[in-house]
């Protein structure tokens, strides 16, 4: 059959629809002429396809993508080059990504989020005893077709073991979910694709991630005494240096970003990069935790390993007056919309969680030694993190016990 007037791949392939774009390639809703059937097919982007070693990896991978058959799993049915652009083909799936879901829900229900992680799991076990890394685990290639769960996209996979051939400018992977070692520049095993994973249980379940209006993650050096941002398409630039040991961040609602040092000074980063003192607590106490309230003030602690330790409260003109006095080891802070502040801390000799109401009146609101992070939900629920798992518990209900 002669088509005319849109592109064909090697004479086989002919791409009709953009399904979807990313910083490495474009997928294409095309029809195989060959055998009459509906695929994706994944083009990679030409400056990624003037590198003839990424073009070589690309085409390497796919194939060992091609060799694994799992219901979890989109199938690869072919690649190849044509002319000078390497192309995947893939089943084509019809249904949403899990990104394109959360884009209209904001999150899903624990069930569900726990669900689809599951089965996550199950296709990354797969892929592991291949020894292949999937490498860009995020929303985006999920696909929920129904009831199942399938993941896509090994189109920056690595062979686990395998010697790269990626220049050491190129950072692949998704900021949102990109793994410590991944960030840095060092070979990811199936442990980075867990920790990813484990991102986006976070993000179905929270429907945020640590970013700013723009969508850049920053990250604290506390070594070099500076802040990293990290752009969606992965790649990382010096947002601000010269802070000391920078520990924790917070943006307030004008999108200037505090940096807390561990020396106790507060750091003020406006939008414009301008770096200001904003504040100067005593010598021992380490700004780790930072928290905004909705009238803009800012509350600080550290996890320390006194049974007093104080929480401060800084005004925007750097007014500073302790909060609270009392907790022991905080680990982390949130408010609610009634203004109680959350601090994963102990009270009274009992760990757990602290609730503390505007009037600074401090409750155990629930118990539980492992406790070490917590942050708010769109949905008011107070998510908590022990060592290795996450929980969702609802604020009205007190007392109740972690498991």
């Amino acid at each position: 059959m002669a088509v005319t007037g849109t592109r064909v791949l090697v004479g086989r392939y002919v791409l009709r629809e953009v399904l979807g774009t990313g910083g490495m390639a474009t997928v294409w809703r095309a029809r195989d002429e060959v055998l009459s059937r509906d695929v994706a097919v994944k083009v990679l982007n030409q400056q990624f396809a003037a590198d003839p070693g990424f073009a070589a990896r690309f085409e390497r991978e796919a194939r060992h993508a091609a060799g694994l058959s799992h219901p979890r799993l989109v199938t690869v049915f072919d690649c190849g080059v044509d002319g000078s652009t390497p192309f995947i083909v893939m089943e084509l799936v019809a249904g949403p990504t899990l990104r394109q879901v959360l884009d209209r829900a904001g999150t899903l229900p624990l069930g569900e989020a726990v669900r689809i992680a599951a089965a996550v799991c199950e296709a990354l076990e797969v892929a592991h005893a291949a020894g292949l890394v999937h490498r860009d685990i995020k929303p985006a290639n999920i696909v929920l077709a129904g009831s199942e769960v399938k993941v896509l996209d090994f189109g920056i996979a690595r062979v686990d073991g395998g010697t790269g051939v990626t220049g050491t400018a190129v950072l692949l992977g998704t900021a949102a979910y990109l793994s410590p070692e991944q960030a840095s520049g060092r070979p990811a095993g199936p442990q980075a694709d867990l920790y990813a994973l484990g991102c986006v249980l976070m993000c179905l379940i929270t429907g945020r991630l640590a970013f700013d209006r723009e969508g850049y993650l920053y990250a604290s050096s506390r070594a070099e005494g500076c802040v990293y941002r990290i752009s969606p398409e992965g790649a990382i630039s010096t947002y601000a240096e010269g802070m000391g040991i920078a520990t924790g961040l917070a943006f307030d609602r004008a999108g200037n970003l505090y940096v807390g040092d561990r020396s106790g000074t507060i750091f003020k980063i406006a939008p414009t990069r301008e770096i200001f003192v904003f504040a100067t607590l005593e010598p021992s106490m380490a700004a780790y935790h930072l928290a905004f309230r909705d009238d803009g003030v800012l509350l600080v602690t550290a996890p320390t390993t006194s049974s007093n330790q104080p929480i401060y409260a800084i005004a925007q003109d750097g007014t500073t007056s302790v909060f609270y006095r009392g907790l022991g080891r905080p680990q982390g802070m949130a408010f609610d919309a009634a203004g109680n502040l959350y601090v994963a801390a102990s009270l009274g000799g009992r760990r757990g969680v602290v609730r503390i109401t505007p009037e600074t009146e401090a409750e155990l609101f629930l118990s539980g030694p492992a406790i070490v992070g917590l942050a708010f939900s769109p949905s008011k629920s107070l998510i908590l993190a022990t060592n290795n798992s996450l929980y969702r518990v609802d604020v009205g209900i007190e007392g109740r016990r972690i498991p």
